[in-house]
């Protein structure tokens, strides 16, 4: 007979992990979230406990979300139409579908305001926004005169600015980028300002821009190579004109061009380049009701680039600029109030021989505030009793000037390579004046904002701690 032996074997049981999510889900409530590929805790497939800010992202599961929820006790997972990144939901993957306020989608798929004209459709971005392409003229250096001045079809300069001047509110122009044979000229009186962006386009011409008879203008990102002058503001008799000249490079083209030339108008020139080169022009050259604000500006000459006048009720404010190479030379001739205004503040001033025409002159204010005032040549910077100079770095001066001016080297960078930064040790650092006569201008040439430390910078640059 055979004997069956039957051996049951006994098998154990085990209760489930409750860190485990392998089928999915988290059964105990300290642990909610299922972590399924590691991303937050390394291990896949486990439930971690969550304590969060509401809102707060903590990471992409493909293309969701994971946020935290509202209650900061566990994650919720939320669908990317764009994608996800590191900050979450992307905004965009293509500029089109960003508002108007922020047009450009960036690398990151956010949605930011625009820097560049060539980030706008219309090419035109101004003050971060993109301008609708309806409301633009468009001239191009190969423009029709007949053309509709579209982007698709350009017309010429001459054509935008006179259709411009046609209307009551005078719509912007875009000069195209490219190379203009002519100038840009404004003549009579507008109902509004001609508003011009020129980034990319470079002019090429006897005179590069020329505003008179109450003629009234703003250009933006022109570069200009003159043989005569690079502006010619005004010079005429009647009424005054204006123009307004910003991120522009202003370049001498011949042995005796002028950069900028200035009479009964008023001009301001802001964050831009003047190349006098070999020229043997000036730089600025202003007569009788002369106006020049000047703020940002970059001046240079391979010998001396001359900021001067001559004649009455001639006003000059310049401000967060280098002057390089140069030399100020105004001579006026009121002989009635309120007379001639001539205003430096936070420059660094680099002249190449002399220093400041400070004799006492009728009907005529000079002041000086918070600049280095520096000299190539032995003699004191500043001499006589016509400038009134406050918190100056002036070098080399020997005799006395008023107490808040420093009579220092100013210690430059690197002198002769053109670098007028200051060192760490340099006199200027934090010893401008707090509050003075030039508010409004917070930015150094560089763009640096001022202050950095207790009080801003002597000069035109804010070095940075």
């Amino acid at each position: 007979m055979w004997r069956v032996l039957v051996i049951v074997g006994a098998v154990g049981c085990t209760s489930p992990n409750p860190r485990s999510c392998r089928d999915g889900t988290c059964t105990d409530p300290a642990f909610p979230f299922c972590d399924v590929d590691g991303a937050l805790a390394g291990s896949p497939e486990t439930c971690l406990a969550v304590a969060c800010n509401g809102g707060d992202v903590a990471g992409c599961r493909g293309d969701n979300a994971i946020v935290c929820n509202a209650t900061g006790t566990d994650y919720d997972l939320v669908a990317c139409p764009h994608g996800c990144g590191t900050s979450g939901c992307h905004e965009c993957t293509a500029s089109d579908q960003c508002p108007s306020s922020r047009p450009v989608c960036d690398t990151g798929g956010g949605c930011r305001a625009c820097a560049l004209d060539d980030e706008c459709p219309s090419k035109v971005c101004d003050q971060g926004t993109c301008v609708a392409e309806s409301g633009v003229l468009y001239a191009a250096s190969g423009g029709a005169d007949n053309s509709a001045c579209t982007l698709p079809a350009p017309c010429t300069a001459g054509r935008a600015i006179a259709l411009a001047r046609a209307v009551a509110v005078p719509p912007l122009i875009r000069l195209l980028p490219g190379a203009y044979p002519e100038g840009l000229s404004f003549d009579g009186m507008t109902s509004a300002p001609i508003s011009i962006v020129a980034t990319g386009a470079a002019i090429v011409a006897s005179t590069g821009i020329a505003v008179k008879n109450g003629a009234s203008a703003k250009i933006r990102g022109v570069s200009v190579t003159a043989t005569t002058a690079g502006v010619e503001c005004g010079i005429s008799t009647g009424v005054e004109s204006f123009l307004l000249v910003q991120d522009a490079v202003l370049a001498a083209g011949g042995t005796f061009a002028n950069l900028v030339n200035i009479g009964n108008c008023r001009l301001t020139l802001e964050h831009s380049e003047m190349q006098l080169r070999a020229s043997s022009g000036n730089a600025v050259s202003m007569t009788s009701d002369g106006r020049l604000v000047a703020n940002r500006v970059h001046a240079t000459a391979a010998s001396i680039g001359t900021f001067g006048g001559f004649g009455s009720r001639i006003n000059v404010t310049v401000t967060n600029s280098l002057l390089e190479n140069s030399s100020l030379l105004f001579f006026t001739q009121d002989s009635v109030g309120p007379g001639s205004l001539i205003a430096f503040g936070s420059n660094t001033l680099v002249l190449t021989a002399g220093g400041l025409d400070c004799g006492a002159v009728a009907f005529r204010t000079q002041y000086f505030d918070n600049n280095i005032i520096f000299s190539r040549s032995a003699g004191d910077v500043a001499n006589g009793p016509g400038c009134m100079l406050r918190y100056n770095v002036l070098s080399p001066q020997a005799t006395a000037a008023a107490p808040t001016n420093k009579l220092a080297d100013p210690q430059f960078v690197n002198d002769a390579s053109g670098d007028y930064h200051v060192m760490p040790t340099s006199p200027a650092i934090d010893a401008a004046m707090a509050t003075g006569s030039f508010p409004g201008f917070s930015a150094d040439l560089d763009g640096i904002v001022r202050p950095q430390g207790a009080n801003a910078d002597i000069g035109a640059f804010e070095r940075t701690p």
